[in-house]
């Protein structure tokens, strides 16, 4: 492979040096390009900053690999979109926080987005029917449950990275208990991709 790469360099440096050597390449620059050229525009570091990335680890077949990035997208129009900003600014308090709407969107906006994803698979609670969907616990990465995620839709699963992701800029709420979850960021993020989402 690497024999033949250096022998098309070396072809092509000696295309190059020909042509200007016996004057062809006034002559190419003068052709017209066959399609119009594209103009590259370059992000700027909070454009960088609001994309929200999944990586996969070792634990994600290749199908969750290539949905992860799906997710991370959907995600990224979601939460960075005029309909969650607007959302989150009509909320003045949340339980759990004394930040305001106008903070969460400002802190989320602010932050580097990019956490791993890892799964595993915990069966649904026999007795009280729940199932842990996923949670983020400081590792850097959202831990999703396979069990769950497999039977959830697209939306359903960005809702799930909305929420890990409140809890990954420093929200929280009170643990399982149903007393006030409904009122904090991460819960928040939930209703919002909700009504966000299309």
């Amino acid at each position: 492979f690497w024999d033949g790469l250096v022998h098309s360099k070396i072809a092509l440096l000696i295309i190059v040096i020909g042509g200007v050597f016996f004057g062809c390449t006034k002559a190419i620059k003068e052709d017209p390009l066959p399609f119009a050229p594209v103009e590259v525009q370059e992000l700027t570091e909070s454009e960088i900053k609001n994309r929200v990335q999944l990586i996969c680890d070792k634990t994600c077949t290749k199908e969750e690999s290539l949905q992860s990035v799906i997710i991370a997208d959907k995600v990224t129009e979601v939460i960075f979109g005029k309909c969650f900003e607007d959302y989150f600014k009509a909320k003045s308090t949340f339980y759990f926080s004394k930040d305001t709407g106008a903070q969460v969107v400002a802190k989320l906006k602010s932050t580097k987005l990019d956490l791993g994803l890892t799964y595993f698979v915990k069966k649904r609670n026999p007795f009280t029917g729940n199932i842990v969907v996923g949670f983020e616990n400081g590792d850097g990465k959202i831990h999703a449950n396979r069990v769950a995620w497999s039977g959830m839709s697209l939306k359903d699963k960005v809702s799930n990275v909305a929420h890990e992701l409140t809890h990954f800029v420093g929200y929280k709420h009170n643990g399982n208990s149903p007393t006030g979850n409904g009122e904090s960021v991460p819960y928040q993020a939930n209703r919002a991709v909700e009504s966000c989402f299309k």
